[in-house]
């Protein structure tokens, strides 16, 4: 059975303005380098989706390494080293945060992974400790309807971040989805562990 996701603080609506569009994705941008403004929390992480009508997906994700390494200092040992490294490598994966349907036809075209814990010569004066993943992905999409439900079916999308970050215990999701000309949805929603593990748009 498939759990619809509850609003959290603004629901879901349609925008018409012709302007409103850009603005939107300007503000989505700026929503996402506001992330590390946010506070520090164990467990918890924030994740944006911009769907645009030609059907590119950008993913931004940022949250407290605790939750995705269960430690936020340089790596002391060999075990806390090939953890960084083997979590450096699960970001390039196109399934590290979500998975997306086969029928939507998408591909990840760009991954990059930031953080303090991946530089191996840090920045003097860098201060240990409450280290940060931020995660950017992009995908190209050739059946972008399949995650709006314009074509008349609604497969959405799964949460695979759950499953791959143990410690990770909620996700506060935005997103933004041009959806006809000058046109666009947006919204929020919160996703918890072991509760809602898929998105409609």
């Amino acid at each position: 059975m498939t759990l619809l996701l509850p609003i959290l603080s603004v629901a879901p609506r349609r925008v018409r303005h012709p302007q409103t569009l850009a603005v939107a994705l300007v503000l989505s941008l700026v929503t996402a380098s506001a992330f590390a403004q946010k506070a520090h929390q164990h467990g918890h992480a924030q994740m944006q989706l911009t769907l645009s009508a030609s059907g590119q997906l950008r993913l931004q994700l940022q949250g407290a390494m605790d939750g995705f390494l269960g430690f936020e200092h340089r790596p002391r040992n060999d075990a806390q080293r090939a953890a960084v490294e083997a979590l450096r490598q699960q970001t390039l994966l196109a399934d590290a945060v979500i998975a997306l349907p086969a029928e939507a036809a998408c591909r990840l075209t760009a991954s990059e992974g930031r953080s303090m814990l991946f530089d191996p010569a840090p920045a003097k004066g860098t201060r240990e400790g409450h280290a940060d993943l931020e995660l950017v992905q992009t995908f190209q999409c050739q059946t972008p309807s399949v995650l709006t439900g314009a074509a008349g079916r609604k497969t959405g999308l799964e949460v695979s971040a759950f499953k791959h970050f143990t410690r990770l215990r909620t996700l506060e999701l935005s997103f933004v989805v041009e959806s006809g000309p000058g046109g666009a949805d947006t919204g929020s929603r919160r996703l918890q562990r072991g509760k809602l593990q898929r998105i409609h748009f």
